[in-house]
């Protein structure tokens, strides 16, 4: 992979961003755990009130990620884009746009002088893109619910 970015909120108090320009996953032989082997990269650290910030590059760096295989079995199965309702995926789409603004008052209300603020700034970028494609996808699922015949009256 190349071109990796991780982010990782610790509480309410520290925010990590993890930049790296490629890495791969290795498997644990126990089968409950992944790492995240990353090359050539940077860690970037600060606090909720970004007075206290700290940046360190690093050859490799190690990110270890628990994994579940086991099959939920409890009858709290989540519904994907393609069992959802139009009206189901429509409250989403709501959802989604409600965060995005969310994330561009986050964004206003970063600092200037914030040392860390471009990397914070595209950790936002990076999650409003991450909305926006959620939102592309339930817009094009939407339309397919939509019968063909009815499709080709709208257009005429």
């Amino acid at each position: 992979m190349r071109g990796i970015t991780l982010f990782k909120q610790e509480g309410s108090e520290y925010l990590t961003t993890v930049i790296a320009e490629r890495g791969r996953f290795e498997t644990y032989p126990s089968g409950d755990r992944l790492a995240l082997i990353m090359e050539n990269g940077e860690i970037h650290r600060s606090n909720s009130t970004h007075d206290r910030y700290i940046r360190s590059a690093f050859k490799q760096f190690k990110q270890l990620i628990k994994v579940d295989f086991r099959l939920d079995t409890t009858n709290q199965a989540q519904k994907n884009d393609r069992t959802m309702t139009s009206d189901e995926m429509r409250a989403e789409i709501n959802h989604s746009f409600r965060i995005i603004e969310q994330f561009k008052l986050k964004m206003a209300s970063i600092p200037d002088s914030t040392i860390q603020r471009e990397a914070e700034m595209m950790r936002y970028r990076q999650l409003i893109e991450d909305e926006r494609r959620s939102i592309d996808a339930y817009l094009v699922e939407i339309n397919r619910k939509i019968p063909y015949r009815w499709r080709r009256s709208f257009l005429s």
